[in-house]
């Protein structure tokens, strides 16, 4: 076998083996939290471009379940909240948003390909929870109330599932965006004497 068989033989297993050790290894996410209204620009100059569910086109009181699945690959899961029309300032922006039902009920939604920034408006607290499948991504909230309230994440691990706890009785939530703002978890990194470095990145969306 020649020398530069050898070594690409080698480098083969090896960045195979670097591969099956990162793969196998639980996600560690790190998220960054944005906020307030104040944090609103931010979160939109990381994330560049977006999908919004602005909940327009809809019968107040309609319970959503697979109507945005075409267009955005959304299917809510939970059975508590409705659509709703008001002029209401839980809906800053149009008018349109999801309200839940009474006694901190949530919105839950699944994506059928996974998304690494997610914001919305609310005007109470509230907690997101995040998954990966059935691995949790990761956890954060806002206990700021106020209406128009913009609150936004963005997190190192892809995720696709999303639940939204409000702390109140009735939860109101307008503009859900969803969106990449950073790349997918690198699949392999290995430096090799003489071969320079070899890698992978993957990224959804």
């Amino acid at each position: 076998m020649s020398e530069n068989r050898h070594r690409l033989v080698m480098a083969s297993f090896l960045v195979g083996s670097a591969m099956a050790v990162l793969s196998s290894a639980p996600a560690s996410a790190a998220l960054t939290h944005y906020r307030g209204v104040e944090t609103q620009s931010a979160w939109e100059s990381v994330t560049g471009s977006w999908d919004t569910l602005d909940f327009t086109g809809f019968q107040p009181g309609q319970h959503l379940t697979d109507e945005y699945e075409a267009e955005f690959g959304v299917v809510f899961t939970d059975t508590t909240h409705q659509v709703f029309l008001e002029d209401h300032e839980g809906f800053p922006n149009d008018g349109w948003g999801l309200k839940t039902g009474t006694f901190a009920q949530y919105i839950q939604f699944d994506l059928a390909d996974p998304i690494d920034a997610i914001a919305f408006f609310h005007p109470g607290r509230l907690t997101i929870t995040l998954w990966l499948g059935d691995e949790l991504v990761g956890q954060g909230g806002d206990y700021f109330a106020g209406y128009g309230n913009f609150y936004g994440i963005t997190s190192t691990t892809p995720f696709d599932r999303v639940r939204i706890d409000d702390e109140a009785d009735i939860g109101f939530v307008d503009d859900i965006r969803l969106g990449m703002a950073v790349p997918g978890p690198a699949t392999a990194l290995v430096l090799l004497p003489g071969l320079g470095l070899l890698g992978g990145r993957r990224r959804s969306g």
